[in-house]
């Protein structure tokens, strides 16, 4: 005798817990990055700087976290972060990111839940 087994395809919730998951921990590094960042304004004293340390905010898409400064009608977080002919370079994004990726890699760990 054949016994049948049926089968439940549970993919779809899979997906979609996988996909939260994703979101909340892109959400959760894109805010630790934002604080490590405005730390390092705060570290070189760029607070004078304008709005700059008030503009430092992440956005989140399906593939990836941004921070940066949302200063969109102003080139001078650019400027600052690189350097001009005019401006000596302050650069802020990128240590703020780079020297806390072991910080990040674990903010990642502990928010990616299923």
């Amino acid at each position: 005798m054949i016994q049948l087994v049926k089968y439940t395809s549970n993919r779809k919730q899979v997906i979609q817990a996988m996909d939260n998951a994703n979101k909340m921990m892109l959400k959760a590094v894109g805010m630790a990055g934002a604080t490590h960042v405005k730390q390092v304004i705060q570290a070189k004293n760029l607070i004078d700087e304008g709005n700059l340390l008030g503009s430092i905010d992440h956005q989140v898409d399906e593939t990836g976290v941004y921070v940066g400064s949302k200063l969109t009608s102003e080139e001078y977080p650019i400027y600052l972060e690189k350097s001009t002919s005019n401006i000596q370079g302050k650069e802020y994004l990128r240590p703020g990111i780079m020297n806390n990726l072991g910080n990040l890699r674990q903010v990642a760990e502990r928010n990616y839940k299923l």
